[in-house]
C-alpha cells in the first residue's frame, strides 16, 4: 500500500558544520524556589540523536557533559511533582549552557512525544490527534495489561473476548484490528505466526512492564510505520535508563486468584557513558472468570546504551514474553431461531451449561427458551504463546544538522493451540496440537537532516524477510500436515517538515513506496492442505 502527500517546496541546503560539543548545567526547584533533589532530568534530542537522564543532587542541580551541538527537548520530573512542561534549547559547540526548570502543579500535564512525526516533540506541537498515558497514571490505576492501561483512549476501542489472558483486539476510529500498527521503542511488533502478520495474535500477551509512557496516535501513519498503520499507532515507550540508580518491587492481587510481581531496575555508570534499564514481570490469575480459567503470563524487558563517542552510540534491547490460558469455546446459537428479525439474546441456564461442559451432547441439554450457549469452558484446551524482540541500533551524528541512524530487529512469535479428549468439542480418539511459527527480520537505515532553520528531512530504507509456518498434529496421523511460507519486502519512505513560530505552525509531507516478493509455499502433503489455492 502506498502512502502519499505531495507538497512543493524548495529548499537550499545547508553545509553542515563539523560536530562540536557543549555542556548544559540545570537546575531544579518548586514554584517556592526550593531546590529538588532525586529529580530526574531528561534531554531529547530534535532530530533523533542520543537521548540523555541525569538526577540532580542535594543542591538541585546537574550537568550534562559533551553533548553534542543541536537542537533538544528538556523536562523535568520528581515524585510528588508534576513534569515541567518541555523546553526547546539550542545548544552551541564550545559553550556552557545554564537551564533552570520549575515544577508544580499545572492542569495540562506535558510530555515530549516522537510517534506523531517520527522526531522528539512536545505535546504542544503535535498537530496529530495523541494521547499519551504515562507510568504515574499507569501505576495509580494498577494497570495490568496493555489493553487495560488505553481502557479510557478516546477513539481507540479496547475488545477483549473474555477474561486475563482472552484473545484482544485494538480497533481505531471503527477500522479493523489490523489497521493498527504495535510499536516498541518505534520499532514494529507484529505476531509473525499470524497469517496477516499484524499484531492482534500477541495483544494478549503485552503486559506492562518496564513502561514509561504509552503513545497513541489516532489516524494514518502509514507513511512513516507501514501498512498496518492506515488507522492508527500504539507506541510504547521503555524506560531508557540513565541517572541514578533506582529500582522497585511490587506485589500485589485481588479477584480472580490474581497475584502480579514486578521488579525494575535502571541507571547509569562510567560518568552515564553507560545507560541501562530492566525489568520483569509475572502475572497469575490462578482461578479466572467463573474459577475455570487460569492463565499465567511472564514478560521481561532490558536495554543498554554505550556511547562510542561524542557523536556515535549503540544500543541493544530485548523485550520477551511467555504466557498460557486455556480457551473457551466460541458462544453458539442454540434452539430453533426464525430466520430473520430481531432475536432476543437468552443464554442457556448455568446449569445447563455445566452440563455441557461436563460432555452431555448439546442435543440432550433442556434449552427452555434459551437462544444462545455461552462461551463453554473445555478443560483442556489450551494456549501457549511466546514472543521475543532482540533489536541493536547504531546511532551517528557527525555534525549537529546531520544524522544517521542504522537498526537491525529479529522477532520471533510463537503459539500452540492444544485440544485433548475432555470437555465439549473434544477430540474422541486423542488428543490435536496446532502450531504457529514465525520469523520477522527487520533492517532499516535511516538518515535525517536539518536542511536550514525551518526544515527538517527523514528518509530511510526498510527490508524485511518474514517467514511463517504451520504445523498440524492429528490424532489420525495421516491428517498432519505442514506448511511454510516466506515473503521479503523492500519500502523507501520520506518526510519533510516545515516549522514555523517556534514550532507551533507545521506543514509536513510524506511518501512510502513498498514491493513484495512472495516465495513458493511449501504444503506437505500438497493434498488437502488448508492453505492450498489461498492467494496472497
Amino acid at each position: 500500500m502506498n502512502k502519499l502527500s505531495v507538497r512543493f517546496l524548495v529548499s537550499l541546503p545547508l553545509l553542515p558544520a563539523l560536530a562540536t560539543a557543549a555542556d548544559l548545567s540545570v537546575r531544579v526547584a518548586d514554584l517556592h524556589h526550593a531546590v529538588i533533589s532525586a529529580a530526574t532530568i531528561s534531554l531529547v534530542s530534535r532530530n533523533g540523536g542520543e537521548n540523555r537522564n541525569l538526577t540532580t543532587d542535594v543542591s538541585g542541580s546537574c550537568r550534562f557533559h559533551g553533548i553534542p551541538a543541536g537542537q533538544y527537548l528538556i523536562q523535568g520530573e520528581a515524585a510528588g511533582f508534576d513534569s515541567s512542561k518541555p523546553q526547546a534549547v539550542d545548544l552551541k559547540g564550545d559553550e556552557l549552557m545554564e537551564v533552570e526548570l520549575s515544577l508544580g502543579i499545572a492542569h495540562v500535564r506535558a510530555s515530549i512525544t516522537v510517534t506523531a512525526s517520527g522526531t522528539p516533540q512536545s505535546t504542544d506541537e503535535v498537530s496529530k490527534a495523541l494521547t499519551v498515558v504515562d507510568s504515574e497514571m499507569i501505576n495509580l490505576r494498577a494497570d495490568k495489561s496493555l489493553g487495560e492501561a488505553l481502557l479510557d483512549v478516546p477513539g481507540l476501542r479496547v475488545q477483549q473476548l473474555g477474561g486475563p489472558g482472552s484473545t484482544t483486539y485494538f480497533k481505531v476510529r471503527g477500522l479493523r484490528n489490523a489497521d493498527t500498527a504495535i510499536l516498541v521503542d518505534g520499532l514494529r511488533l507484529r505476531d509473525a505466526a499470524g497469517t496477516q502478520a499484524d499484531a492482534s495474535g500477541v495483544l494478549q500477551d503485552l503486559v506492562i512492564t518496564n513502561t514509561s509512557q504509552v503513545e497513541v496516535l489516532r489516524g494514518s501513519g502509514s507513511s512513516l510505520y507501514g501498512t498496518d498503520a492506515t488507522g492508527g499507532v500504539v507506541n510504547i515507550i521503555t524506560d531508557q535508563g540513565g541517572g541514578r540508580t533506582r529500582g522497585s518491587v511490587l506485589f500485589d492481587g485481588g479477584s480472580l486468584g490474581s497475584i502480579r510481581g514486578m521488579a525494575h531496575l535502571a541507571g547509569g555508570f562510567d560518568h552515564d557513558r553507560i545507560d541501562y534499564s530492566v525489568g520483569i514481570t509475572h502475572w497469575n490469575v490462578m482461578s479466572g472468570v467463573n474459577d475455570d480459567s487460569p492463565a499465567r503470563n511472564t514478560s521481561g524487558q532490558g536495554q543498554v546504551t554505550y556511547r562510542l563517542s561524542r557523536t556515535a552510540s549503540i544500543s541493544a534491547r530485548i523485550y520477551t514474553g511467555d504466557s498460557f490460558s486455556f480457551v473457551r469455546l466460541t458462544p453458539r446459537s442454540v434452539g430453533t431461531l426464525p430466520a430473520q428479525g430481531i432475536i432476543d439474546a437468552v443464554p442457556v441456564t448455568l446449569a445447563e451449561d455445566r452440563r455441557y461442559e461436563s460432555g452431555t451432547p448439546l442435543s440432550q441439554l433442556v434449552l427452555g427458551g434459551a437462544t444462545f450457549l455461552p462461551a463453554a469452558d473445555n478443560s483442556d484446551s489450551t494456549r501457549a504463546g511466546r514472543f521475543f524482540m532482540g533489536a541493536f541500533r547504531l546511532t551517528v551524528r557527525p555534525s549537529e544538522r546531520l544524522g544517521f541512524t542504522a537498526q537491525y530487529q529479529d522477532l520471533s512469535t510463537t503459539r500452540n493451540y492444544g485440544d485433548g479428549p475432555a470437555g465439549p468439542g473434544s477430540q474422541p480418539s486423542g488428543s490435536s496440537l496446532s502450531k504457529y511459527l514465525g520469523n520477522i527480520q527487520t533492517a532499516n537505515p535511516r538518515i535525517d537532516a536539518s536542511l536550514g532553520k525551518y526544515q527538517h528531512f527523514d528518509a530511510g530504507y526498510e527490508f524485511e524477510n518474514e517467514k511463517f509456518q504451520n504445523r498440524l498434529l492429528l490424532p489420525v496421523a495421516s491428517s498432519n500436515f505442514f506448511t511454510e511460507v516466506t515473503q521479503r519486502s523492500n519500502a523507501f519512505f520520506a518526510q519533510d517538515q516545515l516549522h514555523f513560530l517556534d514550532s507551533r505552525l507545521q506543514f509536513a509531507g510524506a511518501y512510502r513506496v513498498q514491493f513484495f516478493a512472495l516465495d513458493q509455499p511449501l504444503f506437505q502433503p500438497l493434498a488437502g492442505a488448508p492453505f492450498t489455492g489461498g492467494r496472497s
